[in-house]
């Protein structure tokens, strides 16, 4: 099997710059599940990124429609790669109101050995508008909301992650000179914020040989897992904290870094 699995030297300081994330995919069309379908390329924007260290979980905003035209609607999913591990998953839940009772979603792991091409993409940069460490200086993210910007946040958490989502709701009330930015809503597994290192090793221990590209019966394997949700949301105040989507019952704001 031929395997072309790159990814940017400075991926995690191009993802904290604002960069546009994008992964180009070629499946392997030599694998069983594969056989007698039709190849393609294709290139998936990854506005939403964690990070844990030197790994980066991207994924898709929900807007994968699964269904057999003609025959039945699966319901909505999204994928996530991960540049650390030959891993990526697909993640689906019922509805968001099912996830908020449960705050479960299903996620099915396998092996980028499936593709025969994953080539990681970082272009562009945004240009800096607003940090916490000078919360009192507004003017350029003011001049920002004016001229209509689009804006990303990078969020330091209390474990020293890193989450960064597309803005949703940015702003300004002038009386008050207080900002307030709101993130795209959106639930992922907790095993997105988990290191790397330990999900391979529970992937590769469920599935012998998952994790292994050229190892043709191991990345015919795949792992489904029922796993807590996180949300990408945080309503943000420039300074008191935040708080997230599992955070709307209560008073009290997290602290970002």
């Amino acid at each position: 099997m031929i395997s072309h699995h790159t990814k940017p030297v400075d991926l995690v300081d191009q993802t904290l710059e604002g960069a546009i994330v994008t992964i180009f995919l070629e499946p392997d069309d030599s694998i069983q599940n594969r056989q007698g379908k039709q190849t393609y390329i294709e290139s998936l924007e990854l506005p939403h990124l964690i990070l844990n260290g030197e790994n980066v979980w991207g994924f898709q905003r929900h807007h994968c429609v699964q269904h057999t035209r003609g025959a039945a609607f699966d319901g909505f999913s999204y994928y996530g790669y991960a540049s650390g591990a030959d891993l990526f998953a697909n993640v689906s839940y019922e509805t968001r109101f099912s996830v908020l009772k449960e705050r479960r979603v299903n996620v099915l792991l396998m092996s980028s050995g499936r593709y025969r091409a994953l080539e990681w993409k970082a272009k562009g940069g945004a240009s800096p508008v607003f940090s916490s460490s000078a919360p009192d200086k507004l003017d350029d993210m003011i001049a920002a909301i004016r001229d209509g910007a689009r804006f990303v946040m990078a969020l330091m958490d209390e474990a020293g992650l890193w989450h960064v989502h597309p803005v949703h709701y940015p702003f300004y009330y002038p009386e008050e000179r207080q900002l307030h930015l709101q993130t795209e809503a959106l639930f992922y597994p907790a095993i997105f914020e988990a290191e790397i290192t330990a999900v391979a090793a529970m992937a590769d221990q469920a599935e012998g040989g998952i994790l292994d590209r050229d190892n043709p019966a191991g990345r015919e394997r795949s792992l489904a897992l029922s796993v807590e949700a996180r949300s990408t949301y945080r309503s943000v105040f420039a300074d008191q904290g935040y708080y997230g989507l599992f955070d709307l019952f209560t008073t009290e704001n997290r602290n970002y870094r």
